[in-house]
């Protein structure tokens, strides 16, 4: 697996584990995300976005600067960033 190919999966993981920390996931749980998935559709709003990218930032040890954040609407846009 490439490098950029394991930062897809870690940040696809801490989107589901995101997910799952929802209410509407605790009977159910979320195992895979497809990465044109619209974060909305499951429950993950602005903050959890944040939420999301300040994890993966230190996941990564990298900063990723809030306006970048402006507009993400999928998974794909989110492990774009790292």
């Amino acid at each position: 697996m490439e490098n950029s190919d394991v930062k897809r999966e870690t940040v696809k993981g801490v989107i589901i584990s995101k997910v799952n920390s929802k209410t509407a996931y605790a009977r159910s749980p979320l195992e895979d995300i497809d990465q044109f998935a619209v974060l909305k559709d499951y429950g993950v709003d602005s903050l959890d976005i944040v939420e999301i990218v300040m994890e993966c930032e230190r996941i990564f040890g990298v900063r990723i600067p809030d306006e970048k954040l402006d507009g993400i609407a999928t998974v794909e846009e989110i492990c774009n960033l790292f």
